[in-house]
């Protein structure tokens, strides 16, 4: 998970990003963690608004190419979150 908190995530959101990415389901995650599913929820809608993704395969896809990309990855990401929110605002 260190390289989804490089991203700005909590470290919850952290694991429950590694997990997401390891295919897992919400019951799953929230087995892993031993969390309730409605908190792995909480962790993913929290994960689709800082990342400007609607649902888990766009989140998924987001996460490995950021991982993949390493700091240039977590740089390309901040841009996005930074043009997803100044696009919001106006």
């Amino acid at each position: 998970p260190t390289v989804f908190t490089r991203l700005g995530l909590t470290p919850r959101e952290a694991e429950v990003a590694a997990w997401l990415v390891e295919g897992k389901s919400n019951v799953e995650i929230a087995l892993l963690m031993g969390r309730h599913v409605q908190t792995v929820k909480s962790h993913l809608t929290a994960l689709f608004n800082k990342t400007g993704t609607g649902n888990r395969l766009a989140l998924t896809l987001h996460l490995l190419d950021a991982a993949r990309g390493g700091a240039d990855g977590a740089q390309a990401h901040a841009r996005r979150v930074r043009v997803a929110a100044s696009a919001g605002a106006s």
